[in-house]
């Protein structure tokens, strides 16, 4: 459109609105015919002030590219605008939005500088039975991600271009297609990627699996395949669609059927590959399908409708109207109710029998892409800005929103000289004085997000980052004493021993026992089959951890030795925490507590929300808030000397 654009002279409301220096600007960083069409282009979709404030973006991010020149939105007004989303599609790396030159004239958004899981839009969402999500982008990535908790477990990489599209498949796999003509198999559990099936000769835009271990991946080719996700082997080309297949579904009997932009469904004899039958009935290009356990199917369109289908005869039962823009995707829940999620920025929840709107779902920003159904009620979508969101269908709620990294804090400990460390999303850790309220200093050199850090009391401090790698910092003169590599996925926790140790766990699913002094890795704990989310150690020379597998082990760190697994959590374990007395209690997913004795290990209690009883465990030698503090004491526990009432109130 901005090629097409002719403009005789530079439109009149541009020389009113801005300065004259905005357009010797523009005329240094490109032709004058240029920044016509461009402006133009510009005011067709938008607003005039907004399409100005686009066009002073455009050549931002011209002068950056060409002269990798510091970002500058002095008295610009971005209080409507994206730049997460505007900039960050473009390869512009959202942390420089922190340095970005701006003056008190300038307005922000609250999301302004909301950093992202994915950078760019978010094209697919897929659910495991297990509660797993795995999204995927036009940053040419999949994410896999817990959806109860919101926490983004790993990065799958390997893509050339586009990531379109995902299917969990059984066994812990899913396979995905890209814009790059590729599907790949994965293992959602260590995040490799088995093997890369290659024959179609344009984007892969769908795919689906089904139960007896076969995938159908549909693409621009205007073509289907099926696949043997063992082998990798091709096994039959499906030819019929005149266009570009968008969309493919499972049916039962070994039957597919496939949506296409010539406004076609074909349904498919997956044995033989021969077309049943095509459904002709939608106005406009066919954009997703999924299909019921009783054999109904629901297609969604460019033509604002769902339809909802018999497979047997191939008759629309029923049109489902009231989205207001293109209907991109749609999941079906057990229960005969669909969700469908559209250009309009909501979802809408269906009653498939009746044809009723049930509720709208509201809460995303950007045009919706993709949406999942979970097996307890939950569904997923995903939008244009790279946020997926977490919905609880019945009650209209935003249950998460689903972000990785941020500019918040990931880890946060206490000295017992009266300073506080916190490590953020973008590898910084700050010393705080917390009496003063002032930061002390920065401690830079990680590359990606700090998820844990712990001190020692003679001032050193370790850190452990999503950079795979830890620190070990000098606290008094913020120098970074030495970097310990050995981890192959991210650090998650990390915890101080005697003698100069310290224990770290990672998403590799092993635990690194580490000199500090020399920063060599004097053994590897192997034994988790799931990443390692936390670990304590014993005051007699024991650690305890904790894993996404349900566990934990207790090992002798010295010779590498596992003791003992403690089994009983029916849901990743989060936390663990160790009394002098030889008890240790975690913390897990399954909303539980148990206390354990972990020399035995014997289970001693199981605390549910409804019985939390401290009674009798000793705080004295933790490190606490008063409020904590105040509240374990009245609670029978032992605290801190320094929290002991003194005439009646706590310190």
């Amino acid at each position: 459109q901005a090629e097409a654009a002719e403009v005789d002279e530079l439109p009149e409301v541009w020389r009113r609105s801005h300065s004259p220096a905005l357009l010797d600007y523009a005329a240094e960083l490109m032709e004058e015919e240029t920044a016509q069409r461009l402006w133009e282009s510009n005011r067709k979709h938008r607003p005039t002030e907004s399409a100005a404030t686009y066009m002073q973006l455009e050549l931002q991010k011209r002068r950056y590219h060409e002269g990798n020149a510091p970002l500058d939105f002095s008295g610009m007004d971005l209080s409507e605008i994206s730049l997460a989303r505007y900039c960050g599609r473009d390869g512009i790396d959202l942390r420089l939005f922190r340095d970005a030159r701006l003056t008190v004239g300038t307005r922000l958004s609250r999301d302004t500088f909301r950093g992202q899981g994915h950078t760019r839009s978010v094209y697919c969402v897929a659910v495991s039975p297990d509660g797993l999500c795995v999204s995927g982008s036009r940053d040419k990535t999949l994410r896999v991600w817990e959806a109860n908790t919101g926490e983004c477990l790993r990065v799958l990489s390997g893509y050339k271009d586009w990531v379109m599209c995902v299917a969990v498949a059984p066994d812990g796999l899913c396979v995905s297609g890209s814009f790059d003509h590729t599907l790949r198999v994965w293992d959602l559990n260590s995040g490799e990627c088995l093997r890369v099936l290659r024959g179609h000769e344009a984007s892969v835009n769908c795919v689906a699996v089904t139960p007896d271990g076969l995938c159908v991946s549909g693409s621009r080719d205007s073509t289907l395949r099926v696949w043997d996700l063992n082998s990798g082997e091709c096994l039959r080309v499906l030819r019929g669609h005149e266009a570009s297949v968008n969309c493919v579904a499972v049916a039962p009997d070994g039957l597919c059927v496939s949506g296409s932009s010539d406004n076609t469904l074909r349904v498919w004899d997956l044995n033989s590959g021969d077309c049943l039958r095509v459904l002709t009935e939608h106005e406009w290009i066919v954009n997703c399908v999924a299909v019921t356990s009783d054999g109904l199917c629901v297609s969604g369109s460019r033509d604002k409708t769902l339809r909802v289908w018999d497979l047997t005869s191939g008759e629309c039962l029923r049109v489902l109207s009231g989205h207001e823009n293109s209907v991109t995707c749609v999941a079906v829940t057990p229960d005969g109710r669909c969700v469908s999620g559209s250009g309009d920025k909501t979802l809408r929840v269906w009653d498939l029998n009746s044809g009723d709107c049930l509720r709208v779902l509201k809460g995303h920003e950007d045009w919706i892409n993709c949406v999942a159904v979970a097996p307890d009620g939950l569904c997923v979508s995903g939008d244009d800005s790279g946020t997926l969101r977490v919905w609880k269908q019945n009650t209209e709620t935003c249950y998460h929103i689903l972000r990785g990294e941020t500019l918040g804090i990931r880890s946060v400990t206490v000295t017992s000289d009266g300073f506080c460390l916190s490590g953020d999303s973008y590898g910084v850790l700050r010393v705080w004085d917390w009496g003063k309220g002032q930061l002390h200093r920065e401690l830079r050199g990680h590359t990606d997000a700090v998820n844990c850090v712990a001190v020692t009391p003679d001032g050193l401090c370790v850190s452990g980052s999503w950079d795979k790698t830890l620190r070990v910092w000098d606290l008094c003169s913020g120098e970074c004493l030495r970097v310990l590599k050995g981890h192959d996925d991210r650090v998650r926790c990390v915890a101080f021993a005697p003698d100069g140790l310290c224990v770290s766990g990672s998403y590799d699913h092993t635990l690194r026992v580490w000199d500090l002094n020399s920063g060599d890795c004097l053994r590897v704990l192997r034994g988790h089959e799931a990443w390692v989310n936390c670990v304590a150690v014993t005051p007699d020379g024991l650690c305890v951890s904790g894993s996404g597998d349900k566990t934990l082990r207790v090992w002798d760190y010295h010779t590498g030795k596992c003791l003992r697994v403690l089994s009983g959590h029916e849901n990743t374990v989060r936390y663990v925490a160790v009394t002098p007395d030889g008890l240790c209690v975690s913390g897990s997913n399954d909303g539980t507590l148990r206390v354990w004795n972990y020399h035995t290990g014997e289970c001693l209690r199981v605390l549910t929300p409804t019985e939390t009883s401290v009674l009798g465990m000793d705080f004295s030698r933790a490190n606490l808030t008063p409020d904590a503090a105040k509240l374990l004491y009245q609670n029978g526990a032992t605290v801190p000397e320094r929290y002991t009432p003194r005439d009646g109130q706590i310190p």
